[in-house]
């Protein structure tokens, strides 16, 4: 794997201290690395952060879009092998969470890079079925105003023509790829998972992210704060008091 691949793989937006632990973050539909800037910033004491930056988006618009969570996850499994020595944890929103669950499902059994704790924020389990009708089968205008709706998105970025042509092939095929991925019931990962739910998330309840406790042979700890889908992470030092607090469950699963 060359060091060329595994930098538009894996953005650092700060330095941390040496040897601390490795935390892998992997945006929701549409987004990008930079979506944890603002968590990077305030974990640099106690983490190394590494955030995923997508096929397709930003300096990576002329690569190949790929289409379902499986083969990204695998891309990304690939990458992480060769880049972080040791074991590391997972934060995957929305999207990003199954994404991780698939890497960590990849990952289960190595070694030299595993997974130690898979953090999930505002994500259905990996067995539940997306709700219908699929975003991605709606036209453009609709399918516009239900992503701006639900707050990750700015508005000014699809308004203007020239951006929106840019953003919404990759907005598209990340709807499509989340809607259509569904995990079997059995699927499990050995880490432990924690799951932080919005009790204003019009898309996954509280009692919907309980169900990702049938996904881990690990321990479980789910957290439910008063935010909507992307609110938790507008509030960087509540998300990574969150993170540390979780921190019994990571070194019980080592």
């Amino acid at each position: 794997m060359s060091t060329d691949l595994a930098v538009r793989w894996l953005r650092e937006f700060g330095r941390s201290a040496p040897g601390q632990p490795v935390l892998v973050c992997l945006p929701h539909a549409g987004g990008t690395a930079a979506f944890f800037r603002p968590l990077s910033v305030t974990l640099a004491q106690t983490h190394r952060v590494l955030a995923v930056q997508y096929p397709g988006r930003q300096d990576r618009f002329r690569e190949p879009l790929i289409g379902d969570l499986e083969s990204l996850a695998s891309a990304l499994a690939n990458v992480l092998r060769t880049s972080v020595v040791g074991p590391f944890e997972l934060l995957g929103h929305s999207m990003g969470a199954l994404i991780g669950f698939e890497v960590a499902r990849l990952l289960d059994t190595e070694v030299s890079t595993r997974v130690r704790h898979l953090t999930v924020t505002n994500a259905r389990p990996p067995a539940t079925f997306s709700l219908r009708p699929y975003l991605h089968e709606l036209g453009d205008a609709r399918f516009v105003d239900r992503v701006i709706a639900l707050g990750g998105t700015e508005s000014s970025i699809l308004d203007n023509p020239e951006s929106r042509a840019m953003y919404l092939p990759a907005l598209r095929s990340d709807y499509r790829a989340v809607e259509r991925y569904r995990a079997a019931e059995s699927a499990t990962v050995g880490c432990g998972i924690t799951a932080i739910a919005g009790l204003r998330d019009p898309l996954v309840s509280a009692a919907t992210a309980e169900g990702w406790r049938a996904h881990t042979r690990g321990r479980f700890r789910v957290r439910v704060v008063d935010t909507d889908h992307f609110g938790v992470h507008r509030n960087p030092t509540r998300l990574a008091t969150e993170l540390l607090a979780g921190a019994s469950l990571r070194q019980k699963d080592a």
